[in-house]
């Protein structure tokens, strides 16, 4: 792994256990093991056209769009739903979180989203 990957990878908190070296190996055989052994990133692939060799497991450079990186980490993490009810404004927030539920909790009464502090899990 060259210095620009190691820092890159650190930098992103791209661990080991999600990434893979793909030197030498064929396209469609990479993503089949990425898959199977829950890797989500790839170094020493073919170069984008910026010439960054290191892609998410759908071909992306995440180099050219680090926001990808997030979107990977976040898309295969187990989550929950949740639906969430204000009285005084009666509103009602139906989503989903990674995070611990009451975490997200706090976070929509401290943020005072939708202008309620009052929020509770339903």
């Amino acid at each position: 792994m060259d210095n620009f990957t190691k820092q890159f990878t650190s930098n992103h908190q791209i661990t080991e256990n999600i990434l893979i070296d793909a030197k030498g190996k064929a396209v469609n055989g990479i993503k089949e093991f990425m898959k199977n052994n829950d890797i989500y990133f790839a170094y020493n692939t073919t170069l984008c056209k910026n010439g960054h060799n290191i892609r998410s497991r759908s071909g992306h450079c995440v180099v050219c769009d680090v926001a990808r990186i997030a979107f990977v980490k976040r898309s295969f993490k187990n989550g929950c739903l949740y639906l969430f009810g204000s009285k005084s404004k009666q509103f009602l927030k139906l989503g989903m979180t990674t995070e611990i539920i009451e975490n997200r909790l706090q976070k929509l009464k401290s943020r005072q989203i939708g202008g309620v502090q009052d929020w509770k899990f339903y």
